[in-house]
């Protein structure tokens, strides 16, 4: 799990929180461009893996919410 707040980038594993970075800046000058997971926009390399199941927020998750999601299978 990744997540995000003005001035943090967390990263967990399994339910635990394994990094956390101080990071500045913002993304309001990011350009908009397809989402893509598992291969590039056209597809031109193929990809043999598992997606499993995946979420994007707009919230930030707490170390204490990322064991919670974790425990329940979120």
């Amino acid at each position: 799990m990744i997540s995000y707040r003005p001035g943090e980038l967390a990263c967990a594993l399994d339910g635990e929180i394994r990094e956390v970075q101080r990071v500045s800046g913002n993304l309001s000058n990011w350009e908009k461009f397809p989402l893509v997971f598992g291969n590039e926009a056209k597809a031109e390399r193929p990809w043999h893996g598992t997606i499993t199941p995946m979420s994007i927020e707009s919230t930030f998750t707490s170390a204490r919410d990322a064991a919670a999601r974790y425990a329940t299978g979120l």
